[in-house]
């Protein structure tokens, strides 16, 4: 008992984080990061892993009683709004936005990491949600939304077939691709791999 009152008590400051910066001023996303010294500030920038780990938070913080699930519905709804307003290339989220004006950051970039991580955790977000339908038939919404991004969002624009191998990212200014690839099973790219298998995007061998 003593053990499971301090991991909730770190969650609980963890969930803080989200709870406090994603906020009105930042579109409801999160900020990349917080400096509490010299001076206490946050960066006005957010990445799609930072925007699927907050949506994955707030499923959390449901899941650890910290809000009630039509608060849940609230913040994803808010959320979601500012995701669709956000630029995109082929449905992928770019790797860089302001977060007070959702205008996208230089240089303009799709990581194919931050890609499959964001859609990991929509697939995340959308299977814990339905625990929650009942209580909250507005939470349906928020599921239909996550299936229909992850539809839109095409992959295989960041897959080389001749090789076999996904790009680390591409330029979509003027599509040009990066000359590194993937080519490591365990690497940051581990998830997006599983979900494109998974989805059958690419091949799983």
């Amino acid at each position: 008992a003593e053990n499971r009152e301090k991991l909730l008590s770190y969650a609980s400051a963890m969930w803080g984080y989200f709870d406090e910066l994603c906020n009105k001023e930042n579109n409801f996303l999160p900020p990349d990061n917080i400096q509490l010294a010299p001076v206490r500030a946050h960066a006005h920038r957010t990445s799609p892993t930072d925007i699927g780990m907050m949506l994955v938070s707030f499923l959390a913080a449901r899941d650890l009683g910290f809000i009630t699930s039509q608060e849940l519905y609230i913040r994803l709804s808010m959320s979601m709004k500012s995701i669709d307003k956000l630029e995109k290339y082929k449905g992928n989220l770019l790797n860089w936005y302001n977060t007070k004006d959702l205008t996208p950051l230089n240089p303009v970039f799709v990581s194919t990491v931050d890609s499959g991580n964001f859609l990991c955790c929509l697939t995340v977000l959308k299977e814990g949600l339905k625990e929650y339908v009942s209580e909250c038939p507005s939470l349906a919404e928020i599921i239909a939304w996550s299936l229909k991004t992850v539809r839109e969002t095409d992959l295989n624009a960041l897959y080389n077939k001749k090789r076999g191998l996904f790009y680390t990212g591409i330029s979509p200014e003027n599509e040009e691709k990066s000359t590194s690839y993937y080519d490591l099973y365990i690497s940051e790219a581990r998830l997006t791999s599983y979900f494109a298998v998974a989805h059958r995007i690419v091949p799983k061998n």
